[in-house]
């Protein structure tokens, strides 16, 4: 190999990927609104489907996903 061909690969490498960055981007504004869907329904159905008996437990859980999500990032 010689300089150039170095260099060239180099530069490949230190340059950003846009496709990726905005399918990233994409995937998480889609979590989000999820998130967000899911934590303003989430009641009105556990009211309409006669489940409201589990509302504790969900809560539960969802604190346990949200302590391995936040203790456990990389």
């Amino acid at each position: 190999m010689t300089n150039t061909q170095i260099s060239a690969e180099t530069f490949k490498t230190d340059q950003i990927e846009w496709k990726q960055l905005w399918s990233l981007a994409a995937l998480y504004g889609s979590i989000v609104i999820g998130w967000i869907a899911y934590h303003n329904y989430q009641p009105k159905l556990l009211v309409q489907f006669n489940y409201t008996q589990y509302t504790f437990w969900l809560i539960v859980v969802q604190g346990i996903i949200l302590f391995f999500n936040t203790t456990h990032c990389w």
